[in-house]
């Protein structure tokens, strides 16, 4: 349904004006997901004492691997990519 969707709105509107159609068109479906939503989990209070986030999820080698690949592709990568460009 969605592609048809976008292809009736290019024919009508125009690409930038079909974009902006489909933005609006996910925009109010998500706003109703957001309304419709219910928890399945009960509250529970703040604890001011928890860690943010724990260190020791690193000593596993594996997990800790996979982390420092991430970062590497994901930020080293992108910057160094940026930095490039800009000579």
């Amino acid at each position: 349904m969605f592609p048809f969707f976008v292809l009736r709105i290019i024919e009508d509107v125009g690409f930038a004006g079909a974009m902006r159609y489909t933005a609006l068109f996910i925009g109010i479906l998500l706003a109703g997901a957001c309304v419709l939503v219910k928890s399945r989990l009960s509250h529970k209070k703040w604890n001011k004492d928890l860690k943010w986030f724990d260190f020791r999820l690193l000593t596993d080698k594996a997990f800790g691997l996979y982390t420092l690949g991430a970062f590497l592709v994901m930020y080293v990568h992108d910057e160094t990519a940026l930095l490039y460009s800009l000579f």
